[in-house]
């Protein structure tokens, strides 16, 4: 699932991204946050969070590494447990040992529009050159040519 929460300044933006964080973190979601603005965002869901990032390039890197490499592994584990794939039936159901994930991307114009060296290996290093779209598309599950 992808959602967008749109409205102008001082529209509650932070302020939903906060009660959701802080009520599915509670209900054990993992949860990734990423702040354009370095955490001034909003400083309570940065706390609240189980990873933070910044908008410096390191950290961008880092988040769509991270991102990619999630559902990589959420991928391999379906197409490699045909038992647990038909549990699910396509669904997803709740295993504290496979928590779910929210990516939270606030100022997202700030991070998403980042260029990069090179594309980004599961560790956040960088190879040769590409743009940002490449790492979207790859955290996307696309091929990456």
């Amino acid at each position: 699932m992808s959602g967008y929460v749109l409205a102008g300044t001082g529209g509650g933006k932070s302020v939903l991204l906060n009660v959701l964080a802080v009520a599915l973190r509670m209900l054990g979601v993992y949860i990734i946050y990423a702040d354009g603005q370095n955490g001034s965002s909003s400083p309570m869901l940065k706390r609240a969070a189980d990873e933070f990032y910044t908008s410096s390039p390191d950290d961008v890197a880092t988040l769509w590494a991270r991102m990619s490499a999630f559902l990589d592994e959420r991928s391999r584990e379906l197409s490699e447990d045909t038992e647990l794939a038909r549990q699910l039936d396509g669904q997803y159901h709740y295993d504290p040992h496979r928590p779910p994930l929210m990516v939270i991307i606030d100022e997202c114009h700030r991070i998403a529009t980042m260029r990069f060296p090179g594309p980004i290996d599961e560790n956040g290093k960088e190879g040769r050159a590409s743009t940002r779209s490449t790492a979207t598309r790859s955290v996307l599950g696309q091929r990456v040519s």
